[in-house]
């Protein structure tokens, strides 16, 4: 039900529920590290898909996974620990696309909108423990300034230039990189921890439009998806936040952003929450939710 809403409600799906890709890597092909590694086929590009209440982390999304073939289709970029995987969507095939889930990862665009090349690079740690040893990555020292500084979007577009040089001469490069969803710099108002500024402002509407729920944590996350319309693809960052509360959660979308093609790659907010959730009346009203639409799930 929900796969064929999304398919058909596009945009105002998403401005409704949150989506929480699944981790998604490539099959270790035996590629160096830090190297480019491009999807050609187009079969390793094509995944069927399912959308599932999330018990995770991610507690109240829509867990976006690998469904029964031929039913519902899109195109996944995947990723793989220290490099970049690439792919260019082709003409024709599904007019929706998703890349795995992101968590200080980067994720370009370039290219003609009627096929473009999407990019994801991102790492398994911390990017300011990263071993470069004899690999030649290890005489850039813009790259080790990056990584030691734990500037990560800095990092991975530098790498991003070295492996594709073609992304920085070739007009406006897309970008979301974790300044644009999960920390930003921002000390959150209420529990001092590092957040977003859109996070923490949401989380101040929500204290006061849910005074009573004494409301514990509202942890910022996002997916990077995209819609093609009349053979010309946009892509799009989905900024949602956890917010947990008096034994329950949920999960919500605080706003959508058009992030390429757009003039000079600059982000484009397209929409923005501005209401509160969906609460329980009581602390015995444990019902489990069937949908993501603000709902609270008792963890």
């Amino acid at each position: 039900m929900h796969e064929r809403r999304l398919l058909q409600q596009k945009r105002r799906f998403m401005k409704s529920y949150s989506i929480c890709p699944c981790d998604g890597r490539v099959v270790d092909e035996n590629n160096e590290d830090w190297s480019l590694v491009k999807l050609i086929r187009r079969e390793d590009k094509l995944r069927s898909f399912t959308l599932q209440q999330n018990r995770a982390n991610e507690v109240g999304a829509l867990s976006l996974s690998e469904g029964p073939a031929d039913r519902h289709n899109m195109w996944f970029l995947p990723w793989l620990p220290d490099h970049v995987v690439a792919m260019r969507i082709p003409a024709g095939g599904p007019d929706l696309f998703f890349t795995a889930a992101i968590n200080g990862c980067s994720v370009f665009f370039a290219g003609n909108p009627a096929w473009p090349t999407v990019y994801h690079a991102g790492t398994g740690g911390s990017i300011n423990a990263i071993k470069f040893g004899k690999h030649e990555l290890a005489k850039s020292s813009k790259l080790i300034k990056a990584a030691k500084k734990e500037n990560s979007a800095l990092f991975w577009r530098q790498l991003l230039y070295r492996v594709d040089p073609s992304t920085k001469i070739n007009g406006a490069l897309g970008e979301v990189n974790k300044t644009h969803y999960v920390k930003d710099g921002t000390v959150g108002s209420f529990d001092g921890a590092q957040t977003t500024h859109r996070a923490d402002i949401y989380e101040a509407l929500l204290r006061e439009q849910h005074p009573a729920l004494g409301i514990s944590l509202v942890i910022p996350w996002a997916s990077v998806f995209g819609f093609r319309t009349e053979n010309k693809w946009e892509f799009f960052l989905q900024e949602n936040c956890t917010v947990r509360y008096r034994g329950f959660a949920t999960s919500v979308p605080m706003a959508i952003s058009k992030v390429w093609p757009t003039p000079n790659g600059e982000h484009q907010l397209v929409y923005q929450r501005n209401e509160g959730l969906v609460s329980p009346t009581t602390l015995s009203d444990r019902v489990v939710a069937l949908t993501a639409h603000g709902m609270p799930v008792p963890i």
